[in-house]
């Protein structure tokens, strides 16, 4: 019982130290954890407007590119 009281006595500080920071930081770890939860809840969100957006862009530079041929053909048949 001696040296249960002894062990208790020597690492009870650092036990203590230790339950204590655990007790402070958990509610700031939840709080944490449910912020990174609704970021990837967001991204999930963005990622479809992001490919839709970029499906789009492709497609002006696509219509840009087809009318600077078709303007080149009309420049290069008007100096015949």
């Amino acid at each position: 019982m001696k040296e249960l009281l002894g062990a208790i006595s020597n690492v009870g500080f650092p036990i203590a130290v230790a339950v204590f920071i655990l007790i402070r930081i958990e509610p700031r770890l939840n709080k944490l954890s449910d912020n990174i939860k609704d970021s990837i809840v967001m991204i999930n969100k963005v990622i479809p407007i992001i490919q839709q957006d970029t499906d789009n862009t492709r497609d002006v530079k696509d219509a840009i590119n087809s009318l600077r041929v078709e303007i080149a053909k009309l420049n290069g048949g008007s100096k015949k």
